[in-house]
């Protein structure tokens, strides 16, 4: 979302006018810091890295390589049910069993339609120990408290600091609900969910969706 001033001068001695003004519309999208992590000790860690920046605030974490299309924004299905129970919410949808061992999972009890209040969070557990079928789906809107947990760097699975873990220590203080997502969603962390996400893409565009259709013809 910076300005790119060679790409943007080369495209106005081009007279390219009408790329010029997607570069710069896109530049005005939104202001972004980036903060590194330089020691890379799990997802929780890396959130650790950005408490300066949320001044006391509530905040919002994406995992990127996690996507989801939808009218109305996985944020903002969070940011509803924040206006009305406050605290923290956490996106999730429903897993099959062959993958809750790889996922980050609640259990609590619903409170209205898709929204859930949560009493038991697991990062990764066998399916035996799973308190339900719902998984985490890479979209928080958190309180500022868990940053005291992550402060500590306590070792979760994998010997990384979890966010997951720190969810879980408000639990009997801060309320905390999860939110049913609405929408496509893809995990594009694999090349499976990289394709799924490239194709729903595509579907949307009548040109690029011919295309795909005749690919899969051929």
């Amino acid at each position: 979302f910076g300005n790119q001033e060679v790409l943007e001068l080369e495209l106005k001695l081009r007279g390219r006018d009408a790329l010029l003004e997607k570069q710069l519309e896109i530049v005005s999208l939104a202001r972004v810091t980036t903060v590194y992590q330089h020691n890379p000790k799990g997802p929780g860690h890396a959130i650790l890295q950005a408490r300066e920046f949320c001044d006391g605030e509530p905040f919002v974490t994406i995992f990127p390589d996690d996507v989801i299309f939808n009218d109305v924004s996985a944020t903002e299905q969070l940011m509803q049910v924040y206006r009305e129970h406050g605290g923290s919410v956490i996106a999730v949808n429903e897993a099959a069993d062959e993958i809750i061992h790889t996922k980050g999972v609640v259990g609590g009890k619903s409170v209205g339609a898709g929204v859930h209040e949560v009493d038991a969070l697991v990062e990764k557990p066998a399916l035996k120990d799973a308190p339900s079928n719902l998984a985490i789906v890479a979209r928080y809107l958190l309180d500022n408290a868990v940053f005291d947990y992550l402060s500590e760097e306590h070792e979760g699975v994998g010997g990384e600091v979890q966010i997951t873990d720190a969810i879980a220590s408000l639990l009997g203080n801060n309320p905390i609900h999860a939110r049913e997502i609405n929408g496509f969603h893809a995990d594009t962390g694999n090349p499976g969910g990289m394709l799924e996400a490239a194709i729903h893409v595509a579907k949307q565009d009548p040109e690029l969706a011919k295309i795909v259709k005749q690919a899969l013809i051929d």
